[in-house]
Parts: C-alpha cells; sequence; structure tokens
C-alpha cells in the first residue's frame, strides 16, 4: 500500500499542453474510401450492412485471438480513494518496469481525472492513462451535440425520437439511440446529396425497390461504385478503389459551393 499525499504531488499544476503535432506529413490509412462507398452504395444496394458489417466485409487476415485476463490481489479499499488509485499506479508501473514495457491502464470517467492528477507527477509520469472506450465514446457524442447545437439536429431526431429522449442523446448520454440516431441523420443527407450530385432519384429508387422492380443508375461513378462494393462482397480484388476519390471530391466540390465545411 501506498499512501497519496496531496501535499507532496503538485496534481494539476505540473501539467503542461504541448503543442499538437501537424497532421500535414503523417500517413492516414484509406478506410475513408470505404466509408465514401458505403454512403453512396446504401440507397443503390438493398440489404446492406451497417458501418461494422463493411469493415468485416473489407477486412481479410486472422484476428488477433482472445485475450487472457487475470485476476490480481484486492485492495481493501474505497476505488475512489486517492490512496487506492495511487497504490494501484505504483504495481502497475513497476510489474511494467520488470517486462520492459510501457504501462497503459484504462479507468472509467469517475477515477480517470484522479489518476491524470496523480500521473502528472513526476514519479508515475511514464504511466499512460485512458479514458474507457464507453465514456469516449459518450463524450464524442455529446460533443457533437454541443457543435450542432441550433443548426436543427434537435428537430429532426425529435421526429424519431421523444423529446426527452432527444435532449438525453445530444448530451452523450442514451448512447445506443444517439448512434442510431446519429448514423441515420447522416446516411440521410448523404442520399440527398447522392440525389443532388449525381441526378440519382431517390423517390423513384424507393418505389421501385417497393414493386420489386430493377433500380436504374445512370451516372458512371455511380455503376462503377456498385461494381466495387459486389467485389468487396466476393472478396476479389480491390483495384479500382482509386475511383472512390473521385467520389469523395464530388462531394467535397459540393461542401465548397453551399458553404459548407
Amino acid at each position: 500500500m501506498y499512501h497519496y499525499n496531496a501535499d507532496k504531488h503538485k496534481g494539476f499544476t505540473s501539467l503542461k499542453f504541448p503543442e499538437l503535432q501537424s497532421l500535414k506529413d503523417r500517413v492516414f490509412n484509406n478506410s475513408w474510401q470505404i466509408d465514401a462507398l458505403r454512403h453512396v452504395t446504401r440507397q443503390l444496394k438493398s440489404p446492406i450492412p451497417e458501418w461494422s458489417g463493411t469493415m468485416q466485409m473489407f477486412q481479410q487476415g486472422s484476428s488477433t485471438g482472445v485475450s487472457d485476463i487475470t485476476f490480481l490481489p484486492m485492495i481493501d479499499l474505497n476505488p475512489s480513494d486517492m490512496s487506492c488509485i495511487y497504490s494501484t499506479l505504483m504495481f502497475v508501473s513497476k510489474e511494467a518496469s520488470r517486462q520492459g514495457r510501457t504501462p497503459v491502464i484504462t479507468f472509467d470517467q469517475p477515477l480517470y481525472w484522479k489518476s491524470i492528477m496523480i500521473t502528472s507527477g513526476e514519479e508515475c509520469s511514464n504511466i499512460i492513462v485512458r479514458l474507457g472506450s464507453f465514456h469516449t465514446q459518450m463524450s464524442f457524442l455529446g460533443s457533437i451535440g454541443r457543435i450542432m447545437s441550433g443548426s436543427g439536429l434537435k428537430e429532426v431526431l425529435e421526429l424519431i425520437y421523444a423529446p426527452n429522449a432527444v435532449t438525453h442523446m445530444l448530451y452523450g448520454k442514451a448512447v445506443s439511440c444517439a448512434f442510431r440516431g446519429f448514423m441515420l441523420v447522416d446516411t440521410a443527407l448523404h442520399t440527398l446529396m447522392t440525389n443532388e450530385i449525381f441526378g440519382h432519384d431517390v423517390l423513384e429508387e424507393h418505389e421501385n425497390e417497393i414493386n420489386y422492380s430493377p433500380i436504374s443508375i445512370e451516372h458512371p461513378l455511380l455503376t462503377e461504385a456498385c461494381e466495387i462494393y459486389e467485389h468487396l462482397q466476393e472478396r476479389k480484388s480491390l483495384s479500382k478503389m482509386h475511383l472512390i476519390v473521385k467520389l469523395y471530391n464530388s462531394y467535397k466540390n459540393y461542401y465548397k459551393r453551399n458553404g459548407m465545411s
């Protein structure tokens, strides 16, 4: 056990925020191409899987395997007690030093800021503290609700969900509802933009789908996108993925023409 001395540790007073690294010369993956392909083909092909299903179709190779989880001795203290958190961090730091590894530990939001307060000092500065995935997702969804406040997003979501539920969704509380609602709005916007950019009649397509009539696709880029998606389903070569850049540029030019960022 290690007793946490608040006078000894400076807390957030020694915390520094360095400048963000420039993103100009960094190498990014090409998952945005799959995202653009899914946005276009979603209204051209039915049924189509959600984002996780699309990524599963795209990814190849073996999985990472099963994680090994081992329970360590319990610390008989309140989990939110600073001494309990400090003792845990010291234990993780020493075990990682023995293995020659960088210690990484994950906390939920209530304990995250306390652990950051401890690791901002010199003694545990080698520990990387991560916010739990659920609270990270809540924070991200809540940021969307805050940034898009007054944009009409709240009114659109209230056409589907109850007003009280929408309030929680925009604060990042109702995670499952917020995720489905935001994805639905995103799909609707891209459907309307596809109709505007490529002259694809969404209403006619919907009627054809109800009447089991074939969907007519006139724009060559949309035809190419459907062919790429079929190759993706059959796990064939994706040599034509560079054509997705043309789709992306079409959307980007549409944003500029309409003063969107």
